[in-house]
């Protein structure tokens, strides 16, 4: 569905998440191109689910809200789960994801932070922003 390029942040989200929605609120104040997913609307694929997965560190667990009801249900059943299993879970129900998932082609924040979400700024608007910040900090010596 969603297509990752390098300056294009996608973002998934649902309707209920505060924290998605304060991402999505930093995103457009600081001019980061974005592409909204709702996954209360769309089914994340499966190609784009294993694009997070490889941009985890410990894969697809570091992505799954163990405190979300399916995730519950889910180990209601049985405590060892192998990683097929639990991406079909969360094909099944993506509230197991935990929110925001913000991802470009080589970067994943997982929920929201302020300062995180700094990485998401293009490389040419930090560049500009230092140079002003040094030219107003020469202009005061």
């Amino acid at each position: 569905m969603a297509k990752v390029d390098d300056g294009t942040v996608v973002i998934y989200t649902t309707t209920s998440c505060s924290s998605c929605r304060k991402a999505v609120a930093w995103l457009k104040a600081n001019s980061v191109p974005f592409f909204e997913v709702s996954l209360n609307v769309h089914q994340i694929t499966e190609t784009e689910l294993m694009h997070i997965i490889g941009l985890t560190e410990s894969g697809i667990k570091d992505i799954i809200s163990t405190r979300s009801d399916a995730f519950k249900r889910l180990t209601r059943y049985t405590d060892e789960i192998s990683v097929q299993d639990l991406a079909k879970a969360v094909w099944d129900d993506p509230t197991m994801l935990k929110r925001p998932l913000l991802v470009t082609k080589n970067k994943l924040q997982i929920g929201y932070s302020d300062i995180d979400i700094r990485k998401f700024v293009p490389r040419e608007a930090r560049r500009k922003s230092l140079d002003e910040l040094l030219r107003a900090e020469d202009a005061q010596i």
